[in-house]
């Protein structure tokens, strides 16, 4: 009989939990290669003989210092390309905390802080852990609550949107060519979250401020084939240029 080879098993682990009335999520600061010195989910390698949801309480414990039995599976993540040393498969667990515990950095975290939702949510994350953060959020607050077939489809689209607009946000900014267009895709995917969540029942409605910020920025800015111009600085101009006629 062959030896059977190929992929590793490792646990993600996606603890959210709200802080001065909006969602936090835990992250630990990698302290080893690769993305070291980058922010992650807190996880690591599934043991011998060790299930994935044990492995995920342990890696929790060892790289954070805290423990909740609340944790249930939120996904599996499976990119060939996920992990830029090799085939590596992982079994994502979750769960909605009602405190902010303090957590203790160990193990190979070199910092473990509860950071806002919506900045994890946009910003750079180690690995995949973008996405899987993404789905764990959705996962997690659609069960708060029976959401009915039509919406949790609502909530899907809403979850694609958002993400395909971060992607196209960050992908922009690399490439210094960020447009107004952004800002409006991720306010419309924010606002299609806030009607789907409302709808659906969801008692606080995070999503409604930030597509209203979104709409707020987009406001502000036109674009113009020399660059980005904003509103007021043309109403200052007009100003201007009618207080010299006089």
């Amino acid at each position: 009989m062959s030896e059977i080879t190929g992929a590793h098993l490792t646990t993600d682990i996606v603890l959210i939990a709200h802080h001065k009335h909006m969602p936090h999520v835990l992250l630990i600061r990698r302290g080893w290669d690769p993305f070291a010195g980058s922010w992650a989910l807190p996880g690591g390698y599934v043991d011998q003989g060790e299930r994935f949801a044990e492995a995920a309480a342990r890696e929790l414990r060892e790289e954070t210092g805290l423990h909740t039995a609340n944790l249930t599976q939120v996904g599996v993540f499976d990119d060939p390309d996920r992990d830029p040393r090799g085939r590596v498969v992982s079994v994502a667990f979750g769960a909605l905390l009602d405190h902010v515990p303090a957590p203790v950095a160990g193990d190979d975290a070199r910092d473990a802080r509860w950071v806002p939702l919506s900045e994890a949510l946009n910003g750079p994350l180690a690995f995949d852990h973008h996405e899987v953060l993404a789905k764990a959020h959705r996962v997690l607050t659609t069960r708060l609550v029976e959401v009915p077939s039509h919406l949790a489809e609502q909530i899907d689209d809403g979850w694609a949107a958002y993400s395909a607009a971060s992607d196209a946000w960050l992908a922009a900014d690399e490439r210094r060519e960020v447009r107004p267009s952004h800002l409006r895709s991720w306010g419309v995917a924010a606002r299609l979250l806030s009607d789907a969540y409302g709808l659906a029942g969801q008692r606080e409605d995070v999503w409604s401020p930030l597509a209203a910020a979104f709409d707020a920025a987009f406001s502000r800015y036109e674009y113009r084939a020399e660059g980005l111009e904003t509103r007021a600085d043309r109403a200052e101009q007009h100003a201007a240029g009618e207080s010299g006629e006089q």
